[in-house]
Parts: C-alpha cells; structure tokens; sequence
C-alpha cells in the first residue's frame, strides 16, 4: 500500500476563550529508537480551530487541517486525555482514521503508530521477536516521546492515557497491560486448526522465530483504559497471563465480528472474556467480519486491496463504524468519570 508523507507542521498553541468551530487536526511525528534501530513514524490526530481540506493519505480521501492550530478539548473528553492506536498487521498510521478522527471531534489527541517491522511498507518483523515483542515497546517509546515532547506534553494528561488495538493490535494491547505470550501455544493452536491460513497452513506456519532482538514487554501502567477490537493471537496468553491484566483493574471494552473467519473462535475473544469478564465490557457486532473493523473504503483503496474492503451479506461498514466509535468516544469518557 502506497502511504503518502505528511508534510512537517508547526504546531501553534490555540488561543481566546470563544469556541471555535472543532476540526480534526493532523501532524507527523517521527523519532529513531536508537536501542533497536527502528525508526518509528507517527500521526497526531487532534481537535483544531483551523481549515479542514481535503487530502489524500493512504489512498483515503480525508478531510484534515494539516497543522492547524491544537484547541483544548471540551466534553465528553476528559481534559487533556490521550488514546494511542495500534494498528492490525500490515496496517499504518492511517489505518484507523475514521476512529481517530471521531476521537479528535469528542476532543481526544489521539496518537496512530505506524509499526516498525509491521507495516504496509515493511514486512520483515513477522513472525518474528520483533513482531511480538516489537510492537508494545514500540508504544510505550512513542509515549516516552510524547511525554517528554516541548510541543505535546503540557497539552497531555499522563494520568489519562488511554489505548486502541486492533487485530495484532488487541495481542499488543494486551502485552502492555501486563500479558506475557507463550509462543509454544501456537503449536497446540495448529493441532485444533490446522487449515488457518494465517498461523498454521501458511504464513507463520505455526512457529514464531525468536532472534533475541526484543525481549517480552513489560506492563505500562501509564496505559489506565484498554479497546480492542477483533483481537488476534488471544490464544497465545495463558491463565496466569490473563490473570495478572485481570489483577491491573484495568477498563477494558472487547468488540468482535460473529462471522469473524481470522479470528477464530474459541480460541480468542472467548478465551478472554473467560478470564476477564468481570474486568470489562464485552461485546459483539452481527454479522461482521474482521475486515469490518476496518473503516469504510474509498475508490482507490477498494480498487487495489479488494479484499478489505468487502464485508459479508448485510452489513454496512459506514454504520458498523457509526455506531462502534461511538461507544469508542463513551467508554473512554466512562473509564476516567470521577478520576483526578
């Protein structure tokens, strides 16, 4: 998938107390992380006062001020919170936009990664350390960054620090609330399935290729809400992993499709919701399939990658996504009420 550049934007500090018309602002954010050799590339999304045009990005028409000027949110976001997305394997950080930018208007700074060694340019972390270790060390050094930036660190709250996964997402989500993977699941997954053509009969082919170069991730607690939608890999965490995400008290919302073929129940979202039921919201959208979770698809995009684009018999992707953003917008205000 061809990503365009974001051009660079300097972000102004909003100013007056009237109450500007909320467009959904946007801007680049990159930085080298020098312990792993990974450049990781990033879009800040963010309520903004200024001009909203039309602009192509990841073969998406969106409309987006380009550096406009960053207004502090208002209702029904907690003031100055921040959710983070981690996208699906081979996503990007535009992967997500229509969630990121229902966010932005709710007065969310919202955060998309672009995943080092995972991504819609780049494939050589699969199946491999990178891939499973990579990606939530990847978050938590995007949040060090953000925390410690001179432009967006006195706009965040890092007591309001919220995260969104979806697919390799959900496994990434997981890992940062405290879930450590055990990669010899796999092989007993394969035995149960042995035609999934994702893990099994192809692509990993069933075994995860350890090369040293990240190690399991440890818990974030800077990361005080969770959202995974259709999460893949759940079958790699054991009961003492999904005990120990239970033991964080966490608000967690779970949202699958039922005609969901990549993730294959019950081996994922079940598997969850057995052990951290009480912990969060679970919940499940008819008919939808995995690629459902993905936002609505322009012309272009549809033309080239078909198959994400397609969902199954009566289900319309443009009111799917209506509806889950906004349950996305009212738990995370839910998962700070009454918070300092």
């Amino acid at each position: 998938m061809v990503v365009c550049s974001l051009l660079a934007a300097a972000l102004a500090i909003a100013a007056g107390p009237s109450q500007p018309t909320v467009n959904v602002g946007l801007a680049s954010y990159e930085f080298v992380d020098s312990a792993h050799a990974d450049t990781i590339r990033a879009a800040i999304w963010y309520p903004t006062s200024g001009t909203a045009r039309d602009t192509m990005l990841a073969l998406q028409p969106l409309h987006v001020a380009l550096g406009g000027p960053y207004v502090p949110a208002r209702a029904p976001a907690p003031a100055r919170a921040l959710i983070v997305i981690s996208h699906g394997t081979g996503g990007d950080q535009f992967g997500h936009w229509d969630t990121a930018e229902a966010l932005a208007r709710a007065g969310y700074i919202v955060a998309t990664i672009r995943h080092a060694g995972d991504n819609s340019r780049d494939h050589s972390g699969l199946g491999t350390d990178r891939y499973l270790y990579g990606r939530p060390e990847q978050i938590s050094r995007l949040l060090d960054r953000l925390l410690a930036d001179s432009v967006w660190a006195p706009r965040i709250d890092a007591h309001r620090i919220g995260f969104f996964g979806y697919s390799a997402g959900g496994f990434t989500g997981l890992e940062l609330l405290g879930a450590r993977p055990n990669v010899q699941l796999l092989q007993g997954y394969c035995a149960r399935h042995p035609r999934d053509p994702l893990y099994c009969a192809g692509g990993l082919r069933g075994r995860f290729h350890l090369l040293g170069r990240y190690s399991p991730a440890n818990r974030d607690a800077r990361i005080r809400a969770v959202a995974l939608w259709a999460p893949a890999f759940s079958f790699l965490f054991d009961s003492a992993a999904l005990t120990r995400v239970a033991n964080t008290r966490t608000p967690l919302l779970v949202v699958r499709g039922t005609s969901d073929s990549v993730v294959v129940e019950p081996d994922n979202v079940a598997h969850l919701e057995r052990f951290l039921g009480r912990l969060g919201e679970f919940t499940s959208v008819a008919g939808a399939g995995h690629y459902s979770f993905l936002p609505p698809c322009g012309p272009e995009l549809a033309r080239i990658v078909p198959d994400i684009c397609v969902d199954p018999p009566g289900v319309s992707r443009v009111a799917v996504h209506r509806e889950l953003d906004s349950s996305l917008v009212a738990f995370f205000a839910r998962a700070w009420r009454g918070r300092s």
